[in-house]
């Protein structure tokens, strides 16, 4: 991915194209990687039927689904969040600042503007649920959304895409009725007048 790190710099069809790329290609390595050592274990069993396998067959089908589902939700968040950077222009949002980044990978970060008016303070999820901050996030990320229903960003030089929406949804709801019907209905379009992060 080229550099998005100047604010004059605009994110491209191609950005995303190649940012949503390389996300679908780490979730599907993950999977690839770490499920077949779960799946092998009911197959083992069925095929040397072995008792010495049995307790491992739940484990196996357990850690089979765990897998799955991280698969199908990587897929959605990065969807979702390519769905949002084409609905809504991209501005470059600095300094960002990391408030807590929670064991399941959780973040919370407060997007500033360069002017001195941040966003309320946001939660996040890495589309690939990693449990770590992007490298130079601190220096800012390209956001797209509105700050009273969230929205998505991609962090310059790495890529990385991130859903978010405000930690604290009840505190917000009054920014959201204020909203107007055009901010309203492009938040429906995108799924962000739902609370689901």
């Amino acid at each position: 991915m080229t550099d998005p790190s100047s604010p004059a710099r605009e994110v491209t069809e191609a950005d995303l194209a190649q940012a949503a790329g390389r996300h679908r290609r780490a979730a599907l390595r993950y999977f690839c990687t770490w499920c077949p050592l779960f799946a092998v274990w009911p197959v083992l069993l069925v095929v040397l039927d072995s008792g010495y396998l049995i307790p491992m067959a739940p484990v196996g089908a357990a850690g089979t689904l765990v897998h799955l589902n991280k698969l199908v939700s990587s897929l959605a968040l990065t969807r979702r969040c390519v769905r949002i950077l084409r609905t809504y222009p991209a501005v470059f949002r600095a300094p960002v600042r990391k408030v807590n980044l929670r064991q399941n990978g959780r973040r919370f970060l407060v997007l500033g503007d360069g002017t001195g008016d941040a966003s309320p303070e946001m939660s996040a999820r890495d589309a690939l649920h990693r449990k770590q901050w992007p490298k130079d996030i601190a220096d800012g990320v390209w956001f797209a959304g509105d700050d009273a229903f969230g929205g998505a960003v991609l962090v310059p030089g790495t890529g990385e895409l991130m859903c978010m929406q405000p930690k604290d949804w009840a505190a917000t709801a009054g920014a959201r009725s204020r909203a107007g019907a055009d901010r309203t209905r492009r938040a429906e379009r995108t799924g962000l007048t739902r609370h689901k992060l």
